[in-house]
């Protein structure tokens, strides 16, 4: 995959060039080929693994990611999951975005994105389109414009910036009633909280730094949230298809307070994953300790090793589209961006038109989304026992099919240190 994102270099130019004011999702963000449509990566991804005739018998469970595509593309799905509608943990609900959010194009495409991933690498036994549309084999190359990245940020904290409100609602939220399923923007807004108090740390061990909340919204708060709305989105997903997904933050064995990223901090979504679940027991394939670092590994779940090279593989995802958004932002530069007044929140006020911005929501957003989409792939390849990754790929460990899939640096072996010493 790095050799695939060279290549970005020559169409940021060409960008730069023809002073594009769009991009496309396919084209210019996944590169041609998204990942999970590469095939010397299909081979890799574990197949369904019951009989159609057992399928057939698993309850329905569209919530989560049936929520978000009936609401933001208008497909119905029938979702069948090991996890029953009941046992998810989201709440049942219609239109769990703002309506403003909702129907932005940036946010259709994410969806979409997700979407089309899910079914492609199984992450539900049977995810069919029943009406409304159709999930399309290739995911098509959604084109999204300057405007709709600033209607996007403009949409984002006109809903969502809003901190009196957040505390207000955490106080009779989800996590004051034990037992209670958690919606999309009870999972926002605890996320939110942590953020405004400086506590948000994502998956991969950051902690966004506690913003200045005065009257204007910096540019560094737009892009926390930017990236804070895709984690929710993702993780909204996972919580509902929690039997299914094989994506887990893992913590280092018997130390609950310790997690695998760069800073062994516990991240946000375990905290919030544990609350809903009222213990911090394991939840397969979200939160859960992690694998003996031996080879082979003989049991599902995932190394330090495994979630080295999936935040490794994620990183240069995220790299690679920071790249390409550098050139791009400045081939929406110049006369094709309107200075917009602004807009006075409850505790601020900002302009999505402005160049710098605008800029720097793009980059957090592709960014963002290339590296939750990577990851979720990954992670899901490299779950499995190391014999069924044998069987399906004809290679010896998680880490050389990674190698051998992505082109990856030939000093494998010193990127597998990238984690403090337990």
């Amino acid at each position: 995959m790095t050799s695939r994102y060279v290549c970005a270099t020559l169409l940021v130019s060409a960008l730069m060039l023809s002073s594009c004011t769009w991009i496309g999702l396919r084209d210019d963000i996944l590169q041609k080929t998204p990942p999970w449509e590469d095939e010397n990566i299909i081979p890799l991804i574990p197949p369904t693994a019951r009989s159609e005739s057992d399928l057939a018998k698993l309850p329905p469970n569209s919530l989560g990611l049936g929520n978000l595509v009936k609401q933001v593309l208008g497909i119905t799905l029938t979702v069948k999951s090991f996890t029953g509608s009941g046992e998810s943990l989201v709440a049942d609900e219609t239109n769990p975005l703002p309506e403003d959010l909702a129907k932005n194009p940036v946010t259709k495409a994410i969806v979409l994105s997700m979407l089309h991933e899910c079914k492609k690498i199984h992450c539900a036994p049977t995810i069919e389109a029943t009406e409304g549309g159709s999930i399309p084999e290739t995911i098509p190359n959604t084109w999204l414009t300057n405007r709709d990245f600033r209607c996007f940020g403009d949409s984002l904290l006109k809903s969502l910036w809003l901190p009196n409100r957040t505390q207000k609602a955490l106080t009779s939220g989800f996590l004051q009633k034990k037992g209670s399923k958690p919606t999309w923007q009870e999972i926002f807004l605890n996320y939110a909280w942590a953020y405004y108090t400086g506590t948000y740390v994502d998956r991969y061990g950051v902690t966004y730094q506690k913003p200045k909340v005065d009257f204007t919204i910096t540019n560094e708060v737009i892009v926390a949230f930017a990236d804070i709305f895709q984690d929710s989105l993702w993780d909204y997903v996972f919580l509902a298809l929690v039997d299914d997904i094989k994506d887990p933050v893992v913590y280092y064995p018997e130390h609950k307070d310790q997690f695998v990223n760069t800073s062994k901090k516990v991240p946000t979504f375990a905290k919030i994953a544990w609350k809903i679940k009222g213990n911090d027991n394991d939840i397969p394939g979200l939160v859960e300790e992690a694998r003996p670092d031996t080879t082979p590994k003989t049991q599902a779940g995932l190394r330090k090793t495994d979630v080295c090279v999936v935040h490794n593989v994620s990183g240069i995802s995220g790299d690679a589209s920071k790249l390409l958004n550098g050139t791009i932002i400045r081939a929406f530069g110049g006369g094709n961006i309107f200075v917009l007044l602004g807009f006075v929140a409850t505790y601020g006020k900002y302009s999505i038109g402005d160049h710098q911005t605008l800029s720097k929501l793009i980059d957090a957003t592709v960014e963002t989304y290339v590296k939750r989409s990577s990851d979720w792939l990954f992670s899901t390849i490299l779950y499995q026992p190391e014999d069924q990754i044998t069987r399906l790929s004809e290679k010896n460990t998680g880490a050389l099919i990674v190698k051998q899939g992505l082109d990856l640096p030939s000093n494998i072996g010193d990127i597998l240190e990238c984690f403090p010493s337990s």
